[in-house]
């Protein structure tokens, strides 16, 4: 698969989007998120890809932390061995048992659905970490100055 970083200047209109919003995300972004992450959270060994679709970010998880357990659901059944989980629908008899954190590239139309899905499912001391483009943070301030004013 081709790895196309999504801009605005390159974002593609409704109906030529890919079907149910999917797009890989690129090594090297997941790299770089992790880089990060480590600076603030320890890892725990135990990860949950709640939208893995061909394992992009999990094979990148495994490469880093080489003892990692990662739990991949997806709604879809793609390439990647993984259990099929409509997350949005998940509850929390049906989310792993054990995991500490959930990191996934959600699609961009169900980023915020994604995110207040992971905080009805977490338990104490979970953490919920999304890559999400900067549209979504830029989309939600509107929203909340509009609710505002």
């Amino acid at each position: 698969m081709a790895y196309q970083p999504m801009t605005m200047s390159n974002a593609k209109p409704k109906e030529e989007r890919e079907e149910n919003d999917f797009y890989a995300t690129h090594p090297s972004a997941t790299k770089t998120f992790l880089n990060e992450f480590n600076k603030h959270f320890y890892p725990s060994q135990v990860f949950w890809e709640n939208a893995c679709g061909n394992g992009h970010i999990s094979k990148v998880l495994k490469k880093t932390f080489e003892h990692t357990k990662i739990y991949n659901t997806d709604i879809i059944q793609r390439e990647f061995p993984c259990e099929q989980l409509d997350f949005l629908k998940a509850t929390k008899v049906d989310r792993p048992k054990e995991f500490t954190y959930i990191i996934t590239n959600p699609p961009f139309k169900l980023a915020e659905q994604f995110v207040w899905k992971a905080m009805d499912l977490l338990n104490d001391g979970e953490v919920c970490a999304y890559l999400l483009r900067i549209q979504f943070f830029i989309k939600k301030r509107k929203y909340e100055k509009r609710e505002c004013n």
